[in-house]
C-alpha cells in the first residue's frame, strides 16, 4: 500500500518528477505491461481509454483497487498521463 501511495504522489508531483525523473521507478513488471498493451491495443481499435472497471474485467481481478493502483503506477512511470479529475471521474491518456 505505500508504494501506491507513492506512486499516486510522484505522479501528481510535476517537482518530483522533474527532479528525479523516471530512473528512481522500477521498470514495469507483467501485470503493468499486459495492462498497458491493453489500453494501448483499445485505443488502437479506435475505441476510448478503457475505464478501471473494463481494466479489472479484462485483467479477470475480482476488484477494481488493482486496476487503479496499476493506472497510478503507469503514469508514476511516464507511459500514461492524468488528463483531468472532476466529479469522481478520471480521463487517462497515452503517453507517445
Amino acid at each position: 500500500e505505500g508504494g501506491m501511495t507513492l506512486a499516486r504522489t510522484y505522479a501528481y508531483d510535476p517537482q518530483l518528477r522533474a527532479q528525479y525523473g523516471t530512473k528512481y521507478v522500477r521498470q514495469l513488471g507483467p501485470a503493468k505491461r499486459k495492462v498497458l498493451e491493453f489500453i494501448r491495443a483499445e485505443i488502437a481499435a479506435g475505441r476510448r481509454f478503457p475505464s478501471v472497471r473494463e481494466i479489472a474485467t479484462a485483467m479477470a481481478w475480482k476488484t477494481d483497487a488493482g486496476a487503479s493502483d496499476c493506472l497510478y503506477a503507469l503514469a508514476a512511470t511516464g507511459h500514461i498521463r492524468l488528463v483531468s479529475a472532476e466529479r469522481g471521474r478520471r480521463q487517462w491518456e497515452v503517453v507517445q
